[in-house]
């Protein structure tokens, strides 16, 4: 009882004023060193000054997945307490309709949630299942302005609603767009108009979308899941002098029309900032050999002058027998032409990465020219996040 006495009397505990030792500022590094969200919900309830601090923490990062009774709690939280809403500022929605019924609401309280998020810095919103997708889109959930908002991803289908939202927010600097809904997209893309979106750096999306994006000026990075052969002279003609990181999905070929084959000097031609070609393939090959790419074509003299800069990485899908692992492959199959590449392309091509993503293992491995033409070969697993994530 003394003890107890003695934490009373040096806390000086009064109603309505905080009991904390430390300052706040003391306690808001502690609160986001905490692992679990529990621990700082049982904080939040030490005294109201720490409520505000652990609130700010829980609120900070939100995520909700295909739980639809966790989707309207939290809408009705934040209706309830405004407060919270303005803490949130990461805000990962995975939403799941069931029927009419039950996905009215959903569509409501995904809107409501969307317009008390004011502060918010980062979106990302995907609806599963095509009558839930159409509700969705009806009722225009996306009709918000979020002035801080910086990365957007969604699902959404590049539709009227979608585009009205890209214009209310042409401030965002990150946006990754690719959906599973493309008959839900606009039948006559043409009459809608080109969005400025003028501080966007980094993009994902297929090509429908990407013919309503002629202007970003400030675009440093490109990923399209999928293109056609035709799209690389337009990409290149409206980002070509912009982009330093470009990959590229699966290519598609129109019918009756194979489309150009590029080269590396091609890239180098048209797109002179770029550091990084990914090319994801995902087909069983025995070589190193893209459908839109002729990697057999001779170098244009205007090469040799250029600076070794370009890291190219390939991933491709192997289907192994018995006998053989991954590396096997890459040593006996891909090391002969990556290092022919090499010296042909050098010094414009700086290094080769190759991605094996087989069915029981993967194999990630770097060539590169040493400084007496040699090519060293080096398994390089501590590279794979750095390259995934370009």
């Amino acid at each position: 009882m003394a003890a107890e006495e003695h934490l009373e009397s040096s806390a000086t505990i009064e109603r309505g004023r905080s009991t904390l030792v430390f300052p706040l500022e003391i306690w808001t590094l502690i609160l986001n060193r905490i692992r679990y969200p529990s621990d700082v919900a049982t904080m939040a309830r030490v005294c109201r000054a720490m409520r505000f601090e652990a609130e700010a923490v829980l609120y900070h990062h939100v995520t909700i997945g295909p739980d639809a009774e966790r989707l309207l709690c939290f809408s009705r939280t934040l209706s309830g307490c405004p407060r919270r809403a303005s803490s949130v500022r990461e805000l990962h929605i995975e939403a799941v309709g069931a029927n009419e019924a039950s996905e009215a609401p959903l569509t409501e309280a995904i809107a409501t949630i969307l317009r008390m998020v004011e502060h918010l810095q980062g979106l990302e919103i995907n609806v599963v299942a095509d009558d839930f997708m159409r509700r969705c889109l009806n009722a225009d959930v996306l009709n918000v302005q979020l002035p801080a908002l910086r990365r957007f991803y969604t699902n959404f289908p590049a539709h009227d609603a979608l585009l009205r939202f890209l214009r209310r927010n042409a401030h965002i600097q990150e946006l990754k767009h690719d959906t599973i809904f493309p008959h839900l997209e606009w039948n006559t893309p043409d009459a809608f108009p080109h969005l400025e979106l003028l501080s966007l750096r980094k993009l994902t999306c297929r090509s429908r979308l990407l013919s309503h994006l002629a202007t970003l000026p400030q675009l440093t990075h490109l990923y399209m899941p999928s293109y056609l052969l035709h799209d690389l002279p337009n990409v290149a003609r409206l980002f070509g002098e912009g982009l330093v990181s470009l990959r590229l999905g699966l290519p598609k070929m129109m019918l009756g029309r194979p489309g150009p084959r590029w080269t590396f000097d091609d890239i180098h031609a048209n797109f002179p900032r770029l550091l990084y070609l990914r090319m994801d393939e995902y087909q069983s090959t025995a070589k190193l050999a893209g459908r839109g790419f002729d990697f057999d074509a001779a170098p244009h003299p205007r090469v040799a002058n250029a600076p070794a800069k370009l890291t190219f990485a390939w991933v491709a899908m192997w289907t192994p027998d018995r006998e053989s692992t991954a590396l096997a492959f890459v040593q006996t199959t891909v090391t002969p032409k990556a290092e022919d590449l090499l010296k042909r392309w050098s010094p414009y091509l700086n290094r080769i990465v190759f991605w094996v993503d087989g069915l029981y293992e993967q194999t990630f491995v770097s060539f590169a020219l040493g400084p007496g033409g040699e090519v060293t070969v080096v398994r390089e697993a501590d590279l794979k996040e750095e390259y995934l994530q370009a």
